[in-house]
């Protein structure tokens, strides 16, 4: 799931829109196909308990060639501390704690988004490649 205002990536030209702007029948850019997927569904869901499911991590704070831009993430994602080495098998993480205090503000009645398309995919957004589930079976499960 996405928070609201994370841009998503449209078109092969790089062109982002925020996610709370995209609807049932737009097309999401796959940057490893090379495709554009048809979305089928979009599911939002604000409520009041969000933020306390989220942390943010400010800008330029994940490290050297990796996102620039500020996010909201799971307390349940591990965020590697930035400037370790690659390919360790167990990283460093930053804990919760540290994290809260990297802290980007989510507004209190945060609204997240998924989207399903109509196969499974990959899409770009804040200089990550998310892979994107199609809501049925599909060659990629």
């Amino acid at each position: 799931m996405l928070a609201e205002h994370i841009p998503v990536q449209v078109r092969r030209s790089g062109t982002m829109v925020p996610v709370q702007s995209l609807r049932v029948g737009d097309m999401l850019f796959d940057p490893l196909s090379g495709d554009h997927v048809e979305i089928l569904d979009i599911f939002c869901n604000c409520s009041p308990d969000m933020p306390g499911l989220l942390f943010g991590i400010a800008q330029g704070r994940l490290g050297s060639g990796r996102s620039s831009h500020g996010v909201a993430v799971s307390l349940h994602w591990q965020v590697p501390v930035p400037g370790m080495p690659d390919g360790d098998e167990n990283p460093a993480c930053l804990d919760r704690p540290t994290a809260e205090r990297l802290d980007i503000r989510l507004p209190e009645d945060a609204t997240l988004f998924a989207i399903f398309p109509e196969r499974d995919c990959f899409m770009m957004s804040c200089g990550f490649c998310l892979r994107v589930l199609a809501p049925y079976p599909s060659p990629l499960h």
